[in-house]
């Protein structure tokens, strides 16, 4: 997922709600899951998590799942309202473990992974001290006061990590703990306040919001997170708010989240957004609106799609990049000229070339035509070595736009 030196000399970004183009330019995802199930996993899970694709870490270890959308999906996690909260209701067969200020720890008799208990104390310590404080300024939910951590063993290491069902209680997978546990928690408790202050949000917005509970926690190298966004750029051409449960679909969801959080006021709107009322991109406008900033949910997510390419912060107010994260999406390379093509994008959505040049400096002219839907083409020139001309990104409104000094990369 690490990006190399920017050495592109051209971007073209076509980035649409939903159309299809056509572009000219002239030189002047896995199988499902295979592991065996605790009886104790719902059966409809059980069929649920078989269907979803595997995912993986750079080092290809098998990621864990988040099982909450199957539960969601179900509308199975209600409406929660302040004082009707139920502690130690974990099922049958669960042995309370010990418990600390804002949890009870709470484990499957005779589980084939119990954890010892060295690691249940740093659990219980763990939320009370990092997770618990940092999530609730964050995402809010100062109403929850303590929750449930109900551990069993569900399938083995990958497969399910865990999941909100509801309530005041997080499952997660015993199999799982060791290098996940902390994750999955921090994840999953993002569930259960969005869950108590806007029941009914958008998955891809409530999974983006769980995401970036790991990253205010753990940092943007967390495991699970380099995963997401891997998949996300290899695969940047994804509709942001239809959630599929595949590893890109977390990976957007999670990077324009944290889009928002690096530039539109941080902790206090990402609580703000997860409290509005309203869903989807909707929801990132009213949000932003009531903050007092003009930019829309719309708008962020076009600056947002140029900077999973460019991800450069040093000019235009670092608008075009991420300080919390390292992303470059792929592209299509072109450099060979004069080249023409056309496609289709997928709504809110992204498509990118690249345009590179070995010959001598000279300039760029790259014509658009659009047949329908809402769409911005932009230019990103970038790296222009030896011609003096700094790097900027400009959005292409009257069907072609020129890039003076393009050629060749210098070294």
């Amino acid at each position: 997922m690490f990006k190399g030196p920017k050495t592109v000399s051209l971007l073209l970004l076509f980035i649409l709600l939903s159309s299809s183009f056509a572009i000219s330019a002239l030189g002047v995802g896995a199988a499902g899951q295979d592991h065996a199930f605790s009886d104790k996993v719902p059966a409809g899970l059980q069929e649920w998590a078989k269907a979803q694709p595997k995912q993986y870490a750079p080092d290809g270890s098998e990621v864990p799942i988040d099982a909450t959308p199957y539960f969601l999906a179900q509308g199975s996690t209600g409406s929660r309202s302040t004082g009707s909260r139920t502690l130690n209701a974990c099922g049958n067969g669960f042995d309370q473990q010990g418990g600390g200020t804002h949890s009870y720890l709470l484990i499957a008799t005779g589980d084939a992974s119990y954890p010892n208990a060295s690691n249940r104390a740093k659990i219980i310590s763990e939320f009370d001290n990092q997770i618990w404080p940092t999530n609730t300024n964050v995402f809010g939910g100062a109403s929850i006061t303590k929750i449930d951590i109900c551990m069993y063993y569900m399938d083995g290491a990958g497969g399910i990590g865990g999941y909100f069902s509801g309530g005041d209680n997080i499952f997660v997978d015993t199999a799982d703990i060791n290098g996940w546990g902390f994750q999955i928690i921090a994840h999953e408790f993002q569930h259960m306040i969005h869950n108590s202050r806007d029941w009914g949000e958008d998955l891809w917005l409530n999974e983006g919001c769980a995401d970036l509970a790991i990253l205010v926690n753990y940092g943007g190298t967390a495991t699970g997170l380099l995963s997401h966004i891997s998949s996300f750029e290899q695969y940047p051409d994804n509709d942001l708010t239809q959630f599929d449960n595949q590893g890109y679909d977390y990976g957007s969801a999670f990077a324009y989240i944290a889009y928002v959080w690096e530039h539109f006021g941080g902790n206090a709107t990402i609580n703000s957004l997860v409290g509005n009322t309203q869903h989807s991109i909707s929801s990132v406008t009213g949000t932003l609106s009531a903050k007092g900033y003009a930019e829309t949910g719309v708008e962020v997510f076009y600056r947002w799609a140029v900077a999973n390419i460019v991800d450069d912060t040093s000019f235009d107010g670092k608008k075009w990049g991420y300080d919390a994260l390292d992303i470059r999406v792929s592209s299509t390379a072109k450099n060979a000229f004069p080249d023409t093509g056309s496609g289709s994008t997928n709504d809110w959505a992204a498509d990118y070339f690249t345009f590179s040049s070995t010959s001598g400096v000279q300039d760029l002219k790259v014509s658009f035509t659009n047949s329908g839907g809402s769409y911005r083409a932009y230019l990103a020139a970038m790296g222009r070595f030896g011609t003096g001309t700094p790097n900027k990104v400009v959005q292409i409104t009257s069907g072609s736009a020129t890039i003076e000094g393009f050629g060749p990369f210098g070294n």
